[in-house]
């Protein structure tokens, strides 16, 4: 992979985010497309895992082009403008782009991680994942009813258009029409969300693709570097000189411990807490 040389470190320390992105658009420039010698990272898990600070921390490599959750490779999502569009087109939309590595953020598309992996060659898909009880509360904080049963509702509406409900396994499918009910807590109904899409990971069979790298959030803000090392590691790309880790916030606030669940969301949730760390362990 060529090397894009600028003293990084110190000129990204000395201005604002906005104007990095600005000179490493401009430094980018300079060099062809290349898409041979490109590779292409998913962030893909469950909202409210760290992947927002994940995607802070690769805008601070100097190689990459990053695309949010919302970016026109999304614009033709006419509801809130974060479902990719179609891969025809957004292969077009990066073909000019001269950045040699490549971040997405397609969260919604989580359940299509084998296909975007298939597609864009070579890729590395990064499984973001935090406890539940932390998910569920951030995302009732953050996004109020529509953190918690308005996730679940198209599920049980089997709206298969919807990002939710598309390619719910059919045990899934039972299980949350089995526990859903207009009268539980939004906080087990966003904690069996978080068991619904993290579920994902063992039902499309990544947990034993290579392609794919597991990032708990723990690890993550406990020791950011080492973990941006194995990224770079298993993506095959040196890691950075500049210090991209500076986004990290350690003292993220930390949830009421006891368990505040429906017993068997409890357990669900649990058990998969547990498979999760393991398969990690593994990868």
């Amino acid at each position: 992979m060529a090397r894009m040389t600028a003293r990084t470190g110190q000129i990204r320390d000395r201005m604002t985010m906005a104007g990095y992105r600005g000179l490493k658009a401009a430094a980018q420039l300079s060099r062809r497309p290349d898409e041979s010698d490109r590779r292409y990272v998913f962030i893909v898990g469950m909202q409210r895992s760290g992947t927002t600070t994940l995607v802070r921390v690769f805008e601070r490599d100097f190689r990459t082009r990053v695309f949010q959750e919302h970016s026109r490779l999304s614009d033709q999502d006419a509801d809130r403008n974060i479902r990719l569009n179609p891969l025809p087109d957004v292969e077009r939309a990066l073909r000019p782009v001269r950045a040699p590595i490549v971040v997405l953020k397609p969260l919604v598309e989580t359940q299509k991680t084998p296909l975007l992996l298939d597609r864009f060659e070579p890729s590395l898909a990064i499984w973001c994942y935090r406890h539940y009880l932390e998910v569920a509360q951030s995302n009732i904080r953050q996004f109020g009813d529509r953190g918690g049963k308005n996730n679940l509702r198209p599920i049980v509406r089997r709206d298969r258009t919807n990002w939710r409900a598309e390619l719910v396994p059919d045990d899934v499918q039972e299980t949350v029409d089995r526990l859903f009910s207009e009268e539980m807590p939004q906080l087990d109904a966003a904690a069996l969300f978080w068991w619904v899409r993290n579920r994902l990971l063992f039902d499309l069979g990544l947990d034993e693709d290579p392609r794919v790298q597991m990032l708990s959030f723990d690890r993550f803000v406990t020791d950011p570097r080492q973990a941006m090392v194995d990224i770079y590691e298993r993506l095959g790309v040196a890691y950075p000189r500049n210090e991209v880790t500076a986004a990290v916030d350690a003292g993220v606030a930390r949830p009421n411990p006891e368990k505040a669940f429906a017993e068997e969301i409890y357990q669900l949730c649990e058990s998969l807490w547990e498979d999760l760390k393991a398969a990690e362990r593994l990868s």
